[in-house]
């Protein structure tokens, strides 16, 4: 399939899709490119508020083997990359990320507000059906994201740690890194129990 090519989410994924039936399972080879996506479209459940704007570019190389698209992901080797330039985020996604209570506090009463990015960019080498990060990264005028994890696509599970760091921090500010994991369908996001520790002391000074 060459190009195999549609417009999504405002933009437009260009791929070239390769099926070997030759022999069974059958090999699959995708080489995928999303350019111009806008993020809001894309996740519209991550930023109630439609406050998130930005245009997203990624590329997706992948080849594995099995008769189902979840065989194939469970069986794949590549890469997987992903950037975003410019754009904005919600005031409130970010203090909550980086659990600044001082910052928080006052958005949830005013109202939210966007915030600038500057960029955001995530790379992954898919081994065996396993994708490990070597890259996570995310800059806004208030924080700096930094992450990394690892997902299963053959489980569908994923577990991903990230180091949220307030440029302005608050005395209500916890510095602890976030963790989110579990399953593509309940994702679970905790927080070091060191840190609440400490969050605690703040508070109660």
């Amino acid at each position: 399939l060459r190009p195999l090519k549609f417009g999504t989410a405002g933009g437009e994924m260009v791929s070239t899709i390769v099926l070997d039936a030759r022999q069974r399972p059958l090999t699959a080879e995708a080489a995928v490119d999303l350019r111009k996506i806008e993020f809001a479209r894309l996740f519209p459940t991550l930023d109630k508020n439609r406050m998130s704007a930005g245009e997203l570019g990624a590329q997706i190389r992948l080849r594995g083997r099995g008769q189902s698209v979840a065989a194939m992901l469970s069986t794949s080797s590549g890469t997987v990359a992903a950037a975003m330039s410019g754009g904005r985020i919600s005031h409130t996604v970010v203090a909550a990320a980086s659990l600044d209570g001082g910052k928080l506090l006052p958005l949830l009463v005013r109202g939210d507000e966007p915030v600038d990015m500057r960029c955001a960019a995530i790379s992954m080498v898919v081994d065996g059906g396993i994708a490990r990060s070597q890259l996570m990264v995310m800059d806004t005028e208030t924080a700096r994201v930094e992450g990394s994890g690892a997902i299963d696509l053959a489980a569908e599970r994923f577990a991903i740690e990230l180091d949220v760091q307030p440029k302005k921090p608050s005395i209500l500010s916890v510095r602890a890194p976030l963790h989110i994991q579990g399953t593509f369908r309940q994702p679970r996001v905790s927080v070091g129990a060191a840190a609440l520790l400490r969050g605690g002391a703040a508070i109660a000074l």
